[in-house]
Parts: C-alpha cells; sequence; structure tokens
C-alpha cells in the first residue's frame, strides 16, 4: 500500500495491492473486500473509496457500502493465487472516533480494505456495528508505506522506518507480518518508549491533553501488563506495540500491536490483553464478540485486582441474554457491554476457580499457542477447557448462559 496525506493528515490518497490465494477449497467466481470505515454514514457519505480495480471487476457495494463484491475474471481454483490492485481515497470522518479526529489528531482504526473471510458457512458480510465490533479477518502480511509531513508523526501496526521524502515530507515505511488488520493515526503526538523484560518495545504516543504524570504512569503500565500476559498466554512474537493516548470521549480500540487507549491502567490493560485475544487468537467478532472481549476483561480485572460485583450478583436484563449471544442480539437489545465485558468474564473466572489458578493458565497458554494466527470458535475453546479440566465444566458455562 502507498498512501500519501493532505497538509493534516485528514485525508489520504493512493493505491493498494492484494496478493491472496483461494484457501476455501471451493472455486470462486467472486471475491468480497470489506470497507469498515463506510460503516457509520454508509453510502450516503462514504469516507473509504475504491476505484480503478483491476484483477477484477467491482460490483455495487452492499451492507451499507461496507462491502464490495469484485468478480473474478475467471473462477480461482482452490490453491490458485489472485492479485487486486486499485485506488484509495480516504476521507477522515469529522467526530471524535475510533475512525475520526480529534482535533489534529487522526485516527484511521478499519479504514483500510480487507478480504472477507469465506468459510464452511460461506461468505461472512455482517453488517457494522457501532457499539461493538464486526470485524472478522485472516492473518496477512502487510507492506505500507505513507507520504506525510514531517511535523505529523504516524504511530501503527507493525515496524517503521522513516526516510525524508521531497521538502517538508516524511515517507514511513511500514512492515507487518501475520496480522488480521493494519491501523494507523496520524497527529503531533508526542513520543515516548520503553522496553519489557522480554525486549518488546512499547512505544506511547500522547496527544497534548495527556499530562507527563499520565504518560509515566500509562507507559509503566503497559510494559508491566505485556510483562504478564507474556507469562500468563505465551510470547509476544512481534518486536514492538504502540499504544495511542488521549482524553477520548468514545472510549478506547484494540487493532493487532497497536491500541488507542484513554490514559488510564484500566483501559490500557483491557486493549494490551487484545494482542493475544483478536489478535493472535482470531475469532468472528460479530457472531462471537465474547471470545475477545470477555477474555480482555478478564484479563484486565486479574491483572489489576479490579473487582466484578457481577460474579457475585449477577443480573440478566431478559431471559434470552446469553453470554454467547452475537452483536445481531446486542445491536437488538443493548446490554452488550455488561453481558458480554462483565458477566461474560465471570464465566471465564468461575472456570478459573473450578479448575484451579495453575491448571487454568496452563490450559490458556496451550490454547493461546494452538490457535496463534488462527481463530477460536465456542466450541473449540469449550471442548479444549473441558479436556484440560479435571472436572465437569458444564455446569459452570450453564451457570453464565454460554451453552
Amino acid at each position: 500500500m502507498r498512501l500519501t496525506a493532505d497538509d493534516t493528515g485528514g485525508r489520504w490518497r493512493g493505491s493498494m495491492s492484494v496478493l491472496f490465494v483461494n484457501t476455501t477449497g471451493v472455486p470462486l467466481d467472486t471475491v468480497w473486500l470489506r470497507l469498515w470505515g463506510n460503516g457509520v454514514d454508509g453510502c450516503g457519505a462514504p469516507a473509504v473509496k475504491v476505484t480503478g480495480l483491476s484483477g477484477g471487476t467491482a460490483g455495487d457495494p452492499a451492507v451499507g457500502c461496507t462491502a464490495l463484491p469484485v468478480r473474478m475474471p475467471h473462477p480461482l481454483r482452490p490453491g490458485r493465487l489472485a492479485l487486486l490492485r486499485f485506488d484509495l481515497d480516504i476521507v477522515v470522518p469529522d467526530r471524535d472516533f475510533r475512525f475520526g479526529h480529534k482535533g489534529p489528531y487522526y485516527l484511521l482504526g478499519h479504514a483500510l480494505p480487507v478480504l472477507a473471510v469465506h468459510d464452511g458457512k460461506g461468505w461472512h458480510l455482517d453488517p457494522y456495528s457501532e457499539g461493538g465490533e464486526s470485524n472478522y479477518s485472516l492473518t496477512a502480511d502487510w507492506t505500507v508505506r505513507l507520504d506525510h509531513p514531517r511535523g505529523i508523526a504516524v504511530p501503527a501496526t507493525g515496524t517503521a522506518v522513516d526516510a525524508p521524502a521531497r521538502p517538508g515530507r516524511t515517507l514511513t515505511t511500514i512492515v507487518a507480518p501475520r496480522v488480521r488488520d493494519f491501523a494507523f493515526a496520524a497527529g503531533p503526538f508526542a513520543q515516548r518508549e520503553a522496553l519489557t523484560r522480554n525486549g518488546v518495545r512499547v512505544r506511547l504516543w500522547s496527544a497534548a491533553d495527556v499530562s507527563a504524570e499520565e504518560v509515566d504512569d500509562t507507559l509503566a503500565g503497559a510494559v508491566e501488563y505485556m510483562d504478564t500476559y507474556t507469562g500468563w498466554y505465551g510470547r509476544y512474537p512481534y518486536p514492538e506495540v504502540d499504544v495511542v493516548s488521549s482524553h477520548f470521549e468514545w472510549g478506547s480500540m484494540e487493532y493487532p500491536t497497536y491500541v488507542v487507549a484513554y490514559p488510564a491502567r484500566t483501559a490500557v490493560a483491557h486493549e494490551l490483553a487484545h494482542q493475544w485475544w483478536y489478535g493472535l487468537v482470531g475469532n468472528d467478532q460479530y457472531a462471537d464478540p465474547w471470545l475477545d472481549e470477555a477474555f480482555a476483561e478478564y484479563s484486565k480485572q486479574r491483572v489489576t485486582g479490579d473487582e466484578n460485583p457481577f460474579c457475585a450478583y449477577p443480573f440478566w436484563p431478559s431471559p434470552e441474554a446469553k453470554v454467547t449471544n452475537g452483536m445481531d442480539y446486542f445491536n437488538a437489545n443493548g446490554f452488550y457491554a455488561l453481558v458480554v465485558y462483565l458477566l461474560g468474564s465471570c464465566l471465564l473466572k468461575d472456570l478459573e476457580q473450578t479448575m484451579g489458578p495453575d491448571r487454568w493458565l496452563a490450559f490458556l497458554r496451550d490454547y493461546a499457542t494452538a490457535h496463534r494466527y488462527g481463530v477460536s470458535t465456542p466450541v473449540a475453546f469449550r471442548t479444549a477447557a473441558q479436556a484440560a479440566s479435571p472436572v465437569d465444566l458444564a455446569p459452570v458455562f450453564d451457570r453464565w448462559r454460554a451453552g
């Protein structure tokens, strides 16, 4: 990918090439690009536009302009390679959000196209979810070149090298192997960094509204949590993780090797846990949001010592509410954070108490290793947990409506 910014970092134009292999086991006459950046405004004001496509023929955008069909010149047989090329025009929306900006600080989360997933259920073309995530993607190797004004930093997924471009500008080349998505930011961020005990570089990029004390505490917490999670869930395989921090009104968000977080330890602890649960161990975030959000929230509570009162006094908003519900249910009924984050983390805490802490953490390390760069499912997790447990776990799953 090659993108060139305007003078602010709020608009990017360039081109993208996608080389992929058909791993579905069936011939494909069409593949789909997900344009998640169009999720909020839809077709009325698409923020991400794809033009000049080669390697296939673009059809009409679908699912609120978050899905673009590409008809292949010939059915792509299993195991065969294909190459798509297209031009991109990205305009960051005028809102304080994960794809938006706060003053001069621009966030490009889920702004770049990714291939939709095709599995045994067919194509996953779920709608955008503003309150949670709908994203489902497989790992890929990314090379991204960003041409931007010299005074603008571009923290991003992966590792970066800067070089001079034309006068007053910098060319940042970023390499990110085996990640599910690519996100970046642009703005006059200040930067601090530190190394974990395991040699991972933690870079903190802070906006002007983050105090020096918050910078110190956030960076120290990030280093501590990365080391702790490495001990719990296994080696972090990337050389660095980047944390972009400001007092964002909308909250915090995770991406591979890169998070956007409010300058508070609880926010950083939750988002960094996603480096394992979603980043390394993927899941269908529309169908099974608990497989990353409950795990990240449980990790945050365990590492910070936060108490979760719902574990002692559960509150279920309706008889149909279940930890294992998908985003279709929560988009229609609400209570997403309560059920998935809080009650979902209670499920995992109960499993830990039932199996015993040492056996539980050993199981999680083994499970994370077995599914690294792959995809977790509810059936796979429950089956593996039961195989590792000396006692029947069915009552625990039933108690937390995770059947």
